[in-house]
């Protein structure tokens, strides 16, 4: 998945989320701009200084970029709702600025924007609601590239891609108001990997290269998750005294499998990433091939036995990220994968 980012797999996987009150600080900037149309609605034009002075003074207050903490956990990387809450800020401010002459024009053009508050706040409403009906744990918001991941944890095996975008498609008019906000055009909705339990759904408004790495991780979670699942269901085979040697053939044909879309995925990276850059020879791409699925496998392991991938994306995040932007190079894309293998073993 081209715009997946290493946190927004890790940090599920750990179920360690921030999570902000999108509502309230939308509803606090509302607040503010209905008391502006309330005092400046009738008072002469020092006055009506004096409010927009008291608007920008309160604007400053507002932390809308303080997240609230869920298992208290401090993420440093992420930047709590920044993106958003600082992008409004400065368009009520350039509002005021642009129309200091025009005291009529100024009143309505922010008062357009507080409609367009209310609508993103109906529409948030109403996908927390869709949430709902199939039992949503958390929402988050991650990084500059507002990427929204959902985690549900009830059984949800009985819908399929299609049905889900489909089902959740407030979140394409939520995504609308946020790229409107930003002045981006860029709009995504993918349903990155899906579950008999869960499903990670990621809203991307906004373009960031994709870290080496959590490519890797992403297409671990979608290729071990099926693999997973047919070791859980040997189990249960043996207990209703399935034939062994058909149940080892079932396994034997989903691990030929899991590794044949791992050389596939590991090929298809390498090119992607790093075909444009005419220093990396074939023994030297054949190293980072052998760095990669060193790293897919130990991941692997990992995943199966549930432990923590917090130290994965403190080794290998940094030396990753520029890889494929060439803003880090080969050697500290592979020192950071072998790093990284290291950390987990």
């Amino acid at each position: 998945m081209d715009t997946a980012i290493l946190l927004s797999v890790v940090k599920v996987l750990q179920n360690d989320y921030v999570t902000f009150d999108i509502g309230g600080r939308l509803n606090a900037l509302i607040e503010m701009l209905s008391e502006f149309e309330r005092n400046s609605a009738t008072v002469d034009n020092s006055k009506f200084e004096e409010s927009t002075t008291n608007l920008l003074e309160a604007l400053d207050d507002l932390k809308l970029n303080k997240p609230c903490l869920y298992q208290e956990v401090v993420l440093n990387e992420i930047k709590a709702f920044e993106w958003l809450g600082d992008e409004l800020k400065e368009k009520i401010k350039s509002i005021i600025k642009n129309y200091a002459n025009n005291r009529k024009l100024m009143i309505q053009v922010l008062l357009d924007l507080k409609a367009k508050f209310n609508m993103y706040l109906a529409s948030l409403n109403s996908l927390i609601s869709g949430f709902a009906r199939v039992g949503i744990e958390e929402y988050v918001l991650l990084d500059n590239d507002a990427k929204i991941v959902v985690v549900f944890q009830e059984d949800i095996s009985h819908f399929s891609l299609d049905a889900l975008e489909k089902e959740f498609r407030e979140l394409k008019k939520t995504l609308n108001f946020m790229s409107e906000i930003v002045g981006d055009q860029k709009k995504a909705f993918t349903v990155s990997s899906i579950g008999s339990t869960d499903f990670t759904l990621i809203i991307d408004s906004g373009f960031k290269t994709a870290a080496f790495f959590a490519a890797t991780v992403t297409f671990c979670l979608k290729i071990y998750k099926d693999y997973l699942d047919i070791l859980l269901k040997r189990k249960e085979l043996k207990k209703m005294d399935f034939p062994v040697e058909v149940i080892e053939k079932i396994v034997s044909v989903s691990e030929e499998m899991k590794n044949k879309r791992k050389n596939d995925f590991v090929e298809n990276i390498i090119a992607k990433y790093l075909d444009n850059n005419s220093g990396i020879d074939s023994g030297r791409k054949s190293e980072l091939v052998n760095a990669v699925a060193g790293v897919l496998d130990d991941v692997s392991k990992k995943i199966e036995s549930g432990v923590s991938f917090d130290v994965v994306s403190r080794a290998a995040e940094d030396g990753i990220k520029g890889a494929g932007d060439g803003s880090a190079s080969f050697d500290d894309a592979v020192a950071a994968l072998k790093s990284a293998q290291n950390e987990i073993k």
